[in-house]
């Protein structure tokens, strides 16, 4: 095989290009020979890719000849290293987009792996449902990708590996959850740019969030009712920066999608506005799917944002319910916010 940057040949066990040093344990960075080195490369990465899943492995190609576990040695201990190290959630998301999405999205279309793959594609239609993967399949691929990614992640990452950063487990979950609702809402936005409805209650809040209360809302909300302004002046200038996330869907959701009285008291002038909500955000079901649907959005990013300040990662029956939270969500928004 070929090293991809410098097109030196390089040999399966070399981890850097003695050439020009590029890192060849990363996706991508090799490029093949020939069909022969095609096969076998192939047949490697994807032995590195799965590193633990030995039974599993031997199960779908039957068992590792000695080239093959010599082979996969450097880029498994790679793999374990990269996910047993604590990383921020920027580091994560850059190694799963640029790397393990790609990678495990490669490897999916692979015929030697063509039994795992079939595994893990039946547990995430069983998770959405048939009508919901179809959905996904026809309208945003990318989430299924991102899904994929999350569940072979899950069966790499064995419970009892010390060390381990779990908080990589939880991250594609919360992704996928993210990346769907930006798919579902983002033209309802665009509709609404420079309203002079949304225009009139942004400024009935203004600037300090701390001057107002929200009547009849839930506590999940109150406490992070400094989202609001952000979604309103995101709807305004058509920001993405302030619309897209779990939260700010969950919330806009419960105001916007909703047909109810939205007061609002200025504590500093000790006076109530009221805005009479005629679900300008069109989304479809009744009331209480709605709000099943905002607090669960709101619960994931909770979570998330526990991830980094709180260290939540050590836990793995936090890290399932970020995935039963995301499954939950996955099924629910394109009923709800409906294309």
């Amino acid at each position: 095989m070929r090293c991809k940057k410098c097109n030196s040949e390089v040999v399966i066990s070399d981890t850097k290009c003695p050439k020009c040093g590029n890192d060849l344990l990363k996706f991508g960075s090799t490029l093949f020979s020939d069909s022969f080195g095609k096969k076998a490369h192939s047949q490697t990465i994807k032995n590195m890719v799965f590193g633990d899943l030995a039974s599993e492995i031997r199960q779908a190609t039957g068992s590792l000849d000695p080239w093959e576990k010599k082979s996969l040695l450097p880029i498994e201990n790679n793999l374990k290293n990269l996910f047993s190290r604590r990383m921020s959630d920027s580091e994560i998301e850059n190694i799963f987009e640029k790397e393990v999405i790609p990678g495990i999205d490669e490897l999916s279309k692979d015929k030697a792996t063509q039994k795992i793959f079939m595994k893990v594609e039946e547990e995430i239609k069983n998770n959405l449902g048939y009508g919901i993967f179809d959905h996904y399949k026809n309208r945003e691929e990318g989430v299924l990708k991102i899904l994929r990614a999350g569940e072979v992640t899950c069966i790499l990452m064995k419970e009892n590996m010390k060390e381990m950063d779990l908080s990589v487990k939880m991250f594609p979950f919360f992704k996928a959850s993210e990346v769907a609702c930006w798919l579902h809402i983002k033209d309802r936005y665009r509709e609404l740019k420079g309203s002079p409805f949304v225009k009139e209650i942004a400024e009935w809040i203004g600037n300090n969030i701390d001057n107002v209360f929200i009547e009849g809302i839930p506590q999940w909300i109150v406490e992070r009712k400094k989202t609001l302004p952000d979604i309103m002046d995101g709807i305004l200038a058509a920001n993405e920066y302030h619309l897209s996330g779990s939260l700010r869907t969950g919330v806009s959701l419960y105001v916007l999608g909703r047909n109810w009285i939205l007061r609002i008291e200025r504590k500093d002038i000790s006076r109530i506005k009221e805005f009479q909500i005629k679900n300008i955000l069109k989304a479809k079901g009744n009331d209480k799917d709605k709000e099943f649907l905002a607090e669960n959005l709101c619960e994931l990013q909770i979570l998330r944002n526990e991830r980094v300040h709180k260290g939540i990662e050590d836990s793995e029956k936090t890290v399932q319910q970020s995935r039963t939270l995301s499954y939950s969500c996955l099924r629910k928004i394109p009923e709800i916010l409906e294309i």
